[in-house]
């Protein structure tokens, strides 16, 4: 009898424990619309390096993407959109 009662115990607390959270949403979560990338451009990053007058150069570029998504979460379509920062390079150079 207190085996079975021991059971019987183990399997209801097992069975509350399986069933006890209902905190998360039932649908999955939302996905961004969004994404950015930032990136530093460095003339020593290049291969081969750069060693003429614009091996002191250098920038930052953020890349946008924004997304289209169906109602499944699935991309569809998208835009992207670059901003391009460059500094130190001399005159006349194109």
């Amino acid at each position: 009898m207190r085996r079975s009662a021991f059971a019987v115990l183990l399997f209801a607390l097992a069975v509350s424990a399986a069933c006890g959270d209902d905190d998360n949403p039932a649908g999955p979560s939302p996905q961004p619309s969004s994404f950015t990338l930032t990136s530093a451009l460095t003339s020593g990053n290049e291969v081969p390096p750069v060693s003429n007058a614009d091996a002191g150069a250098s920038g930052t570029v953020t890349i946008t993407l924004a997304v289209t998504r169906d109602g499944a979460g699935t991309i569809t379509g998208g835009t992207a959109n670059f901003t391009v920062n460059m500094t130190n390079f001399p005159a006349g150079t194109t």
